[in-house]
């Protein structure tokens, strides 16, 4: 059995504070918010929503993932529909076997259920190639989009969606915040097409402080030859950014009113 470090008293006061700020903002604004650990009804929904696999270290298809290392965060509607989700995944890279390298090496990070048909090694250099420890993966990020009226059918009045709302901020300062102090991360990592690095870096996004290059011929988590980049953070990052005064805004430009928001009275009576 693995024993999970402690984590200090000073950190955990600050995760434990910006878990409560983060849940506080969004009950207050009408949304819910739930904690999934079920990996399978992770990637349902996620092939659902948007047509395609989930990243492989998300994918139970891929790797061994239970509620010992993997969780999903929801926010809900009032109608209780997923509205907006992220990710976490633990990863233990121990540095006796080689840390981050190591399971970049066969590129065991995106899949360790079966041998692959070809796994070259990834390269990846600077300071990210000395982190160890318990890492904590960060992805699987998605948020409601726009759906023009009688998508659904001829009363369907259409949705003027979530995205670009601020959500995802909520949604991945929660997911880093939980693995952080419930998971005893080290570090929190993530992979990004060279295209998403913006929104890797932030702050309304993922909010990774730090990029490496990867070189490979070939990955086997998307399967083709392209470009990848490493985003991460280190510990002393993460918690200076969960600790900071910035917290996420939700933004509504746009709309005159949360769409499906609940009031006082429906949810006295729903009580």
């Amino acid at each position: 059995m693995t024993v999970q470090p402690l984590i200090p008293k000073a950190s955990s006061s600050i995760l434990s504070a910006r878990i409560q700020a983060l849940m506080t903002d969004l009950l207050d604004l009408g949304f819910g918010v739930k904690l999934h650990s079920d990996p399978d009804a992770f990637a349902r929904f996620f092939r659902q929503v948007e047509g395609f696999d989930p990243a492989s270290p998300l994918d139970p298809a891929f790797c061994h993932l239970d509620n010992t290392n993997f969780f999903w965060v929801q926010i809900l509607d009032a109608h209780r529909n997923t509205i907006a989700m992220c990710a976490g995944r633990l990863i233990d890279a121990p540095a006796d076997q080689g840390g981050l390298v190591g399971i970049l090496r066969n590129q065991r990070i995106f899949g360790d259920k079966a041998a692959q048909l070809w796994s070259p090694e990834i390269e990846i250099e600077g300071p990210a190639a000395e982190l160890s420890g318990r890492l904590g993966y960060v992805g699987g990020g998605w948020v409601m989009p726009k759906r023009k009226a009688r998508t659904l059918g001829p009363k369907d009045k259409g949705h003027p969606g979530w995205r670009d709302r601020g959500l995802i901020g909520f949604c991945v300062q929660l997911v880093q915040a939980h693995l952080l102090e419930h998971f005893r991360a080290n570090h929190l990592i993530g992979f990004v097409r060279p295209h998403h690095v913006n929104l890797a870096l932030s702050k309304a996004g993922y909010s990774f402080h730090r990029t490496a290059d990867l070189r490979a011929p070939y990955y086997t988590g998307t399967g083709f030859a392209e470009q990848l980049i490493f985003v991460y953070s280190t510990h002393d990052d993460a918690l200076e950014h969960l600790g900071g005064n910035q917290r996420p805004q939700f933004r509504t430009e746009g709309i005159s009113e949360i769409p499906g928001a609940p009031n006082p009275l429906a949810l006295r009576k729903a009580g």
